[in-house]
């Protein structure tokens, strides 16, 4: 399919991957919308946070996330999609921001979008 690529180096033992979705191809995937092209690099270091909870609910008190793993955002993705999901909520990943799309904080449902997108590949 022409509208979506997964680029990655071929010598790299860890391959680069970036999303790729070129404008005009509504059809790319089911229910998708038209959007300006949007590069997606995993390769880019990230953190997966965790904001602190009382029984599944983020704590009133909480003024900061806490870490739980830092590495690229594919790494995150990964640790984030490993998590119950009824907890997935209290998560978020922190990264440098790329376009639209990514920004330098994902919530819960931007990270499942996300992935979404990765898996399609």
């Amino acid at each position: 399919m022409r509208n979506v690529k997964n680029q990655s180096r071929s010598l790299n033992p860890t391959p680069r991957r970036e999303l790729i979705l070129e404008p005009g191809y509504p059809e790319i995937l089911e229910g998708a919308v038209r959007m300006p092209v949007t590069h997606i690099n995993f390769d880019a270091p990230a953190s997966l946070r965790k904001w602190p909870s009382i029984k599944n609910e983020r704590a009133s008190n909480a003024v900061a996330t806490y870490l739980v793993v830092e590495g690229t955002l594919d790494d995150c993705i990964r640790k984030f999609t490993e998590k119950a999901i009824s907890q997935q909520h209290l998560y978020e990943i922190h990264t440098a921001p790329q376009g639209e799309l990514v920004g330098a904080v994902l919530s819960a449902k931007l990270i499942l979008e996300i992935a979404r997108l990765r898996d399609f590949l």
